[in-house]
């Protein structure tokens, strides 16, 4: 139930026949239930252990603190769930070589050997850059990729926010839950 949930998953999933929100867990149930009923998501974990081990869900979206990616990225793989895990992937190398190290570990034998896990194949994890995917930044992979420029030695990116955008108290600014410019937006200009 973050604030980021609506623009980056609900919105778009109501664009989608294939995609269905199912249910929703948050810090306060209460919180969840607000959420639940402001977008129309019909069920309500009290738990993220509960929303992570629902065997009806498929794909987890995790936009937790920083702090928390690593934790439930790997409840949810465990839990043989796909996941959508907002940016950064996690808060160090070590952790992000732990997930991709399960996931290698339940795709060894088809990912599926979770109780209730309903599709086959493999797991997938992956980081919450939705920019990668929008037609314009595939045209211009598609232009990169031909050679029609030639080698391309170098990049500069920007990324800027108004300064309105985050309060000074914003979990984005707190180094004890993995904060900082880099662990947020700027990790888009990395990205690209």
């Amino acid at each position: 139930a973050s604030a980021i949930a609506p623009i980056a998953v609900i919105m778009p999933a109501h664009l989608l026949s294939s995609v269905e929100i199912v249910a929703v867990a948050a810090r306060s149930v209460a919180r969840a239930h607000e959420f639940a009923k402001k977008h129309g998501i019909p069920k309500v974990h009290e738990t993220y252990d509960d929303l992570v081990n629902d065997p009806e869900i498929d794909a987890i979206y995790n936009p937790l603190p920083n702090s928390l990616h690593f934790e439930w990225t790997l409840k949810s793989i465990m839990a043989g769930k796909h996941v959508l895990l907002e940016k950064p992937f996690t808060s160090n190398e070590k952790e992000a070589n732990a997930i991709a190290e399960m996931i290698k570990e339940k795709n060894k034998n088809g990912g599926t050997d979770a109780p209730g896990q309903r599709f086959k194949g493999d797991i997938v994890v992956i980081e919450a850059f939705h920019w990668r995917f929008h037609p314009l930044a595939l045209r211009v992979r598609e232009i990169l990729d031909s050679g029609v420029l030639g080698r391309i030695i170098s990049t500069n990116t920007t990324l800027s926010a108004p300064g309105i955008a985050f309060n000074d108290d914003d979990i984005r600014f707190n180094l004890t839950l993995s904060g900082g410019s880099m662990m947020d937006t700027g990790s888009y200009t990395i990205s690209s």
